[in-house]
């Protein structure tokens, strides 16, 4: 209603053009004034979902771990319990569904691309055959329809020649023609008086000269981008119907001016009966008829041609009326911010630079991590005869067999150094005799084997098999009964100084019980309930991991989907020295979640312990100081990590899972649950 009363026709069409200009531009350049910012800022403040059951506390703990939790003595969530068949449909049929729509979205761009192809085949053949069928029809020489053209193109300062067809299979008037355009006419166009004429003329004009041709063209590949968009129809549509009212102005004005003493309300009744007139046609049903020609009335189908023709009506009675121009200069001004805010991106804040790319790559930038623990080779003999035993009983296979899968997992294992030694100081692994085998390696490598010796004398090398499910929800779902009350598991002193882990000593037993990383031992139903509750969580995600295969001890690192594990360089020291050789000293710093896994089975083979080390590192804030590198001044910034660790090792028999806990951090609304599963595998296979 705004639009109507204080805009003009033409006024409003550019404002629809505007949002065809936006859909025809993928980016922007970017504004502090863009209506994104609005929108970014918008969706910020818009709660999400309910404050989480126990908000998370931004303060480092430790929580150690759990001595050997079985699945009886952890408590049960208080889950609203559903049936077994209904558990397993929404398991079920979930999956089912998601690959449905993922393999329905793969064939989107075919689809698109398909109806794309089809338009302009039809588009481009049929425009073609209409042209050739005019181009084969010689212009008018009715001496009174060309002096009528020539005395209105005279009139509108129009002087590019324009020769008039008569052409029978089309019943409205128009214009076609991109290099060369030319005036159509019905036949009959003769019976109407020389003032119809001469305005029908004068709008056909009114589009040669504000080049509506070259516009519909660009509207045409807009149209192939943008034929599955309901916003583009809308707009094109809107913008159609507003640029023949505007059209329909400009032919009022230029009689008004040509008469001057003629009153506005009898140029706008002769043009108003001129518009009925053309209505009532009949038909001519061309086969030819498409949107490229720009026509009195539009190639549009009956019901639209009246609503059309309806509002053309009502837009004459305001069509030379004059705005004041402080009217004028406000309309103007809101046009211009409304095409700054739509037509630009949001402004997001420059990435500080701390140094010029030219000038530091004369500079010696070092990166290098914390030392490696690893330490030098020492040797070290470990007696097999007990592990290679309990192997040949539970695999049921030969001595030798027994003894090459051993040396091929022991060599694995030291080729995962992670700083290899020189190629000629390598840690290396070969037997002595039957039953010895001789490692040379770091402590830290020779601490590994010795936990896998002791693993495989206890119950074989057979393989672990775990499933892991990733689900996040903006709400804790969990009860928080569920989760065991971990006891003492003591951190390693350097472990604990390099994470900068608090001292257990001045830890209250509110903060060691508050710790944000938790764990819990869950049966397969309250599994399948858990599950379930998060997905009638709005926006929720889920992810099924795929299945590992470990050996009996054997130790891996696993991340999260939704939170990976991502390092980050930062400088930490700089070295002044001359000009040409002052040195950054960098470090990679982690962010994100790192989980530890070493499964263990028992002696009876019915279960197996899990020792599990959840450790979460977050770059909460940065500071940034003033230094000088080779005589200039530069920013460098200095991160503060918050880490937070919960380890315990916990009992599973087959069908149990583990549930870990993680809630949001700073950088993430998101509660995140790993799921799981674990499965000792009889058979036992070559590593």
């Amino acid at each position: 209603l705004f639009a109507r009363k204080w805009l003009t026709a033409g006024q409003m069409a550019l404002l629809w053009g505007l949002v065809l200009i936006r859909l025809a531009m993928p980016v922007g350049p970017e504004s502090s004034v863009s209506l994104q910012n609005l929108i970014q800022a918008i969706g910020q403040r818009i709660p999400t979902a309910e404050s989480p059951v126990e908000p998370w506390r931004p303060v480092i703990h430790e929580s150690p771990a759990a001595a050997h939790l079985s699945a009886t003595d952890l408590k049960t969530p208080d889950f609203n319990p559903i049936s077994e068949s209904e558990s397993n449909s929404v398991t079920t049929l979930l999956p089912m569904f998601t690959r449905s729509l993922s393999s329905i979205l793969l064939f989107l761009p075919l689809i698109w691309l398909t109806g794309a192809l089809c338009l302009l085949l039809y588009t481009v053949i049929s425009h073609w055959r209409f042209t050739g069928k005019i181009n084969r029809i010689t212009a008018s020489a009715e001496e009174r329809l060309l002096q009528l053209w020539f005395s209105c193109c005279q009139s509108v300062s129009f002087h590019r020649k324009v020769p008039v067809v008569v052409f029978d299979e089309i019943s409205q008037p128009a214009v076609i023609g991109l290099i060369r355009p030319r005036l159509l006419l019905p036949v009959d166009v003769t019976e109407l008086d020389e003032n119809q004429i001469k305005l029908i003329m004068l709008h056909e004009l009114a589009h040669l000269k504000r080049r509506d041709l070259w516009v519909n063209w660009c509207l045409f590949g807009l149209r192939l981008l943008h034929w599955w968009n309901p916003t583009y129809w809308l707009a094109a549509s809107r913008y159609y119907s507003l640029r023949e009212q505007s059209r329909d102005a400009m032919v009022l004005r230029w009689m008004k001016q040509q008469h001057q003493n003629q009153s506005q309300t009898d140029c706008s009744r002769e043009y108003s009966e001129l518009l009925l007139t053309l209505a009532q046609r009949p038909d001519a049903g061309s086969r030819w008829r498409i949107s490229l020609p720009v026509s009195m009335l539009g190639f549009l189908k009956n019901p639209l041609r009246k609503r059309s023709l309806a509002n053309r009506l009502k837009a004459l009675r305001s069509a030379t009326v004059k705005t004041h121009p402080v009217q004028k200069a406000t309309i103007l001004a809101v046009i211009i911010l409304v095409a700054a805010s739509g037509l630009t991106d949001a402004d997001y804040p420059p990435v500080e630079k701390a140094f010029d790319e030219n000038w530091l790559s004369q500079l010696d930038v070092d990166y290098y991590s914390h030392p490696s623990p690893a330490g030098p080779l020492i040797l070290q003999v470990f007696d097999l005869t007990r592990p290679l035993n309990k192997i040949r009983e539970v695999s049921q296979i030969t001595a030798d067999q027994a003894r090459r899968n051993i040396l091929l997992l022991v060599q694995s294992q030291l080729s995962m150094q992670p700083e290899p030694h020189p190629i000629i100081d390598r840690p290396v692994a070969k037997y002595q005799g039957q039953n010895y085998l001789i490692v040379r390696a770091p402590e830290s490598m020779q601490d590994e084997i010795r936990t896998l010796s002791e693993a495989w004398a206890q119950s074989g090398m057979g393989p672990v098999k775990l499933t892991g499910i990733e689900l996040t929800s903006l709400t804790d779902v969990v009860d928080q009964s569920v989760f065991a009350d971990l006891s003492q598991d003591p951190v390693p002193v350097t472990l604990k100084q390099r994470l900068k882990l608090p001292d257990e000593s001045t830890q209250t037993r509110a903060e060691k019980e508050q710790s944000p990383l938790r764990i819990a031992v869950l049966t397969a139903q309250q599994k399948r309930e858990l599950i379930q509750k998060v997905q009638n969580q709005p926006n929720h995600r889920e992810t099924y991991g795929p299945h590992l295969k470990l050996f009996n001890g054997q130790k891996i690192m696993q991340s999260l989907v939704y939170q990976p594990l991502t390092l980050r360089p930062y400088v930490v020291r700089v070295l002044e020295g001359n000009p040409t050789q002052s040195k950054l000293k960098t470090m990679l710093f982690e962010e994100g979640i790192r989980i530890f896994l070493r499964p263990t089975i028992t002696a009876d083979q019915s279960a197996l312990h899990l020792h599990t080390i959840v450790q979460q590192s977050e770059i909460t804030s940065e500071k940034t100081f003033k230094t000088h590198i080779a005589g200039k001044s530069v920013s460098v910034k200095s991160p503060d990590v918050t880490t937070k660790r919960c380890q315990a090792n916990v009992k599973l028999k087959n069908g149990y899972s583990l549930l870990i806990l993680i809630p949001p951090a700073t950088k993430s609304k998101f509660y995140h649950y790993l799921l799981l599963e674990t499965e000792v595998i009889e058979k036992t296979d070559a590593p």
